[in-house]
């Protein structure tokens, strides 16, 4: 294998281990955005986009490459068997070529495909940990929010309370300034009586005294 196709493999090599580290269940998505988030990866962030497309440029080339080769190495064994120069060695040979061809064929174009697949499923990764930081977010208002509605409630529920109790002692001592009232008018009264009752009483005995004087005076 050329010093192309075998830095062709140890990249598809790469990208299936890194596929597979991306695939695991216990890795969750916050570890990923640490990582890209790193200050050095960060700085190449917006660089990283044309690195990506550099990368999938060659591995297009190295593709039809692998293309031409195989197109290359079938016409020679088509030309080979018109011309009856098939001979065992030789076609040993054509079939070991063809075979390298397909293989690198295949090589870069897994290559190729997980690239795509890879960088995809970044960006799914990334996005999916924004909505979740959003949901977070929008949770934790949404809670101060009924936290702040739930204490308003709280405080305007004491003060309709304070508010009754408050009308309540006021009727209260309405009530009982009218029964000290009550009481002052009814003790007036009744002293009234009292004093009237003592004046028909004293006028009760000066009359019969008088009775009593004139019946003595006629008699005698």
């Amino acid at each position: 294998m050329s010093l192309q196709w075998t830095l062709v493999a140890g990249f598809l090599y790469a990208e299936m281990a890194l596929l597979i580290l991306i695939l695991l269940p216990f890795i969750s998505d916050s570890f990923w955005n640490t990582i890209l988030r790193i200050s050095f990866i960060k700085k190449l962030e917006r660089q990283f986009i044309y690195y990506f497309y550099c990368v999938v440029t060659i591995l297009i080339l190295c593709f039809l490459d692998s293309i031409r080769e195989m197109t290359k190495y079938s016409s020679r064994e088509d030309v080979a068997k018109e011309h009856g120069m098939r001979t065992l060695q030789l076609e040993m040979q054509q079939q070991m070529r063809m075979f390298r061809a397909q293989r690198n064929f295949y090589i870069v174009g897994f290559a190729l495909f997980l690239s795509l697949v890879i960088k995809r499923l970044l960006e799914l990764i990334l996005i999916n940990y924004s909505l979740d930081v959003e949901k977070e977010a929008v949770l934790k208002q949404a809670e101060n929010a009924s936290k702040s509605a739930d204490s308003t409630f709280c405080s305007y529920s004491k003060s309709e309370e304070i508010k009754k109790l408050k009308e309540k002692i006021e009727n209260a001592r309405n009530e009982a300034k009218a029964a000290n009232l009550t009481v002052e008018e009814t003790k007036t009264q009744s002293e009234e009586l009292s004093e009237e009752y003592k004046r028909l009483m004293t006028e009760k005995q000066r009359i019969e005294e008088l009775s009593k004087e004139s019946s003595e005076s006629s008699e005698n």
